[in-house]
């Protein structure tokens, strides 16, 4: 039983924490965020729960994007975490 309770506290962490996936330079996807704060083809800034993500690169585009879920595409340079 105890270890039921253990595996539901860390799936509650995990609802609440963002997943980030960069794959290769071209696409990057983050689940759990909370919003996109700035938008520009050379950068985008997006809120979690701890602070932001800054992605940098060129041609920048928000291919998809849902209450849970953000798809980034173009030629990501630089991808910065920024806590509170």
């Amino acid at each position: 039983m105890r270890k039921i309770q253990q595996f539901r506290q860390r799936e509650n962490v995990l609802s609440v924490l963002p997943i980030v996936e960069l794959v290769g330079q071209g696409r990057l996807l983050i689940e759990n965020h909370q919003g996109v704060l700035s938008y520009a083809p050379n950068m985008i800034k997006i809120k979690v729960s701890y602070g932001c993500i800054i992605v940098e690169g060129n041609e920048l585009q928000l291919m998809e994007m849902s209450r849970v879920k953000l798809a980034i595409c173009g030629r990501i340079n630089c991808l910065q975490i920024l806590g509170r």
